[in-house]
């Protein structure tokens, strides 16, 4: 889980900060909410980082149930 929670934590930060830079080019297109909207800033990384990590956790618990010696015969 560690890999895919170091990429989500990556991937966080660097949509955060895209989305401060080019929210004031794209003020237009933003109804009912400024560009830089802490609330909004917080709560998409936060759902994003939810989902990544329950999907992470999912592919872990299935590698979890594999057999090695029968992958390795698969192999």
């Amino acid at each position: 889980m560690r890999p895919g929670a170091i990429a989500l934590a990556i991937g966080a930060a660097i949509g955060v900060a895209f989305a401060l830079a080019a929210g004031r080019s794209m003020t237009a297109l933003l109804h009912g909410i400024e560009p830089t909207d802490p609330p909004t800033l917080l709560a998409v990384p936060v759902v994003l980082a939810i989902v990544g990590l329950a999907a992470a956790s999912l592919a872990a618990a299935r590698v979890f149930r594999a057999d090695p010696a029968a992958t390795l015969r698969g192999e």
